[in-house]
C-alpha cells in the first residue's frame, strides 16, 4: 500500500521509539487490532540498519576492488620480480583478502538476519584480519624488490590477522543468527493493546 511505503521511506532508525510512535498513532486514528497487526508486521520486516548495510557494502566492495588490482599487479608486474615461493605468499594474501571482502558483502545481503553488535563486531575482525594478514604478506613477499632483502619477521604479524579472520567467524558461528521478530513483536503489540484496552478484543 501507499500508506505503507510512505511511512517506511520516512521512518528513523531506532526501531523501538518508531514502533512506539506506530503504536500511539494506531490509538488515535482507532485502528483495529487486525489492520495494526499486519501494519507492524509489515514494517518490521522491512526495517534494518541501512546505514551499517551501506558501510558493509562500501568496505567489502573496496577490498574486492583493491584485491583485483593487487593480483592483476602481481601476475603482470611483480611475478617475474620475484622467485616463486614469494608469488605464492603472494597469491596467499589476494586470495583471503578476497574471501573476506566477499564475506563483508554477503554480511551486508543478509544484515536483517545477523545481529547488528555481531555484524559490527565482524566487520571490524574482518577488515583487521585483511589488514594484518594480507598486508603483511604483501610486504614480506615483495620485501626482496623495495627492500634488497627478504624481511622475515613480516611473517610474524600475519598470525595476528588469521586471529581476527577465525575469531570473526567463530562470533558470527555462535552468536549471529538472529531469528524473525515479526511473529515475537506482533505478539507484545497484542499483549500491549490488551493491557491498555482490556475490552479490545471484544470489540
Amino acid at each position: 500500500m501507499p500508506e505503507n511505503n510512505a511511512i517506511v521511506a520516512i521512518m528513523p532508525i531506532n526501531k523501538d521509539l518508531f514502533i512506539l510512535s506506530i503504536d500511539r498513532l494506531s490509538n488515535l486514528v482507532g485502528l483495529k487490532a487486525s489492520k495494526h497487526y499486519f501494519l507492524h508486521r509489515f514494517i518490521v520486516k522491512h526495517m534494518t540498519n541501512s546505514t551499517l548495510q551501506k558501510q558493509l557494502f562500501q568496505i567489502g566492495a573496496a577490498f574486492a576492488g583493491l584485491a583485483v588490482v593487487a593480483g592483476a599487479f602481481g601476475s603482470h608486474a611483480i611475478k617475474e620480480n620475484i622467485d616463486s615461493a614469494n608469488y605464492d605468499i603472494y597469491q596467499t594474501a589476494v586470495t583471503y583478502q578476497f574471501y573476506h571482502a566477499f564475506a563483508l558483502l554477503i554480511i551486508g545481503l543478509g544484515i536483517r538476519r545477523i545481529k547488528e553488535n555481531i555484524a559490527k563486531l565482524a566487520m571490524v575482525l574482518f577488515v583487521l584480519g585483511i589488514i594484518f594478514f594480507s598486508g603483511s604478506l604483501y610486504l614480506l613477499s615483495t620485501s626482496t624488490i623495495w627492500a634488497s632483502s627478504q624481511l622475515s619477521w613480516f611473517g610474524m604479524i600475519a598470525p595476528v590477522g588469521g586471529l581476527c579472520f577465525v575469531a570473526g567467524w567463530a562470533y558470527l558461528a555462535k552468536k549471529g543468527y538472529k531469528p524473525s521478530e515479526s511473529s515475537n513483536s506482533a505478539k507484545k503489540v497484542q499483549n500491549m493493546q490488551r493491557r491498555k484496552s482490556p475490552t479490545f478484543e471484544d470489540k
